[in-house]
């Protein structure tokens, strides 16, 4: 067997030929949605300029329009739920605030992935941005099994993380109160400082 990432060609449809052809009885329905052009927006007049400088550097010369309704509710203290396809932005509209906050208020924030890949991938991200933005001095970090000792004391002592006073009360502050402290963090509420 060859890995499929060789298998595959550079040609889509020819490759989605090939595998009706050889799945027929596996395939029980297509979608086929059309491309659109992008509903690009200007960044927000209110977002800090080194932000905005960083973004030019990595080529990024204007947002797409849910990203800029997205700054919007978010600077409005609104809950904002961003559904689109994959690689469609959906990261500059949680880091677009979390940054421009961390930057002008040095505000705290926690981010929660469900993989500790997608984790990765996003933190150095912001990690990049905030070193484009002159600001390498903001800890940005994953807690996970993966993290050496050092590392997680690190994060949990010096961390832009605010401490709840209680267990309890980090369970809802950053989970709401329908999660159980049993799956959060468990057996560590003393090294949380709560």
């Amino acid at each position: 067997l060859q890995p499929i990432a060789t298998r595959v060609h550079a040609d889509p449809d020819r490759f989605v030929a090939r595998l009706r052809a050889q799945h027929p009885d596996r395939i029980a329905g297509e979608l086929i949605v059309p491309s659109r052009e992008a509903r690009l927006a200007p960044y927000p007049h209110d977002l800090d300029p080194r932000v905005r400088a960083a973004m030019a550097v990595r080529g990024i010369d204007s947002i797409y329009s849910h990203q800029a309704v997205a700054w919007e509710r978010a600077r409005a203290g609104q809950h904002v739920v961003i559904v689109t396809p994959t690689a469609s932005g959906k990261s500059l509209c949680y880091n677009l605030p979390v940054i421009d906050a961390a930057l002008t208020a040095r505000a705290k924030s926690l981010y929660l992935f469900p993989t500790k890949a997608l984790a990765q991938d996003q933190m150095l991200g912001l990690q990049r941005l905030f070193a484009i933005a002159g600001r390498e001095d903001v800890l940005c970090g994953c807690y996970d099994g993966d993290t050496p000792a050092a590392m997680r004391r690190r994060l949990r002592d010096e961390a832009s993380v605010p401490q709840p006073r209680t267990f309890e009360d980090f369970c809802v502050k950053y989970f709401g109160t329908g999660f159980s402290k049993h799956f959060m963090i468990p057996y560590n509420e003393k090294l949380w400082g709560v």
